[in-house]
Formats: C-alpha cells, structure tokens, sequence
C-alpha cells in the first residue's frame, strides 16, 4: 500500500504528519498492522518560495509529500 501525506501548519503549530501516520500504522499492539517497508519524497518544483514570517520568525513553505510504502503486517 502507498499513502501520500504531507506534513503541515495548524495555525502557528507545525504538525509531522507523515511520522504520526507512520506511528499509527506500525502500531504492532493493533490487530491490522503495517511494515514500513520505504519513505520517497515527491517534490513539486514549481512553487514559489515566499518568505513567509519574515522578517519576525521563520516560518518554512512545505514543498514536498511523503510518500508512505508499507506492506500487510503478519
């Protein structure tokens, strides 16, 4: 199975959702499971960069997804 996830902004938290995805997933405890089995990233190259926040904080544009591969756990 791939999942593609992006991480993101909930107002001034950023939230890691391809790892909490991952962690949900793998959770060996639940009776469906997955093994990660690979992480790919899929760029998109023709966002603009903007200089969000500046010049008070840093605040990064998300240009990326992550694709998620796992496989049916045992």
């Amino acid at each position: 199975m791939n999942i593609i996830v992006s991480d993101f902004r909930h107002k001034s938290e950023f939230v890691p959702f391809h790892a909490d995805m991952i962690s949900k997933l793998t959770n060996t405890k639940l009776k469906r499971h997955f093994d990660l089995k690979g992480i790919k990233i899929l760029v998109q190259n023709a966002k603009k960069l903007y200089p969000y926040g500046y010049p008070f904080c840093y605040v990064e544009n998300i240009h990326h997804q992550y694709i998620l591969i796992l496989q049916k756990g045992k």
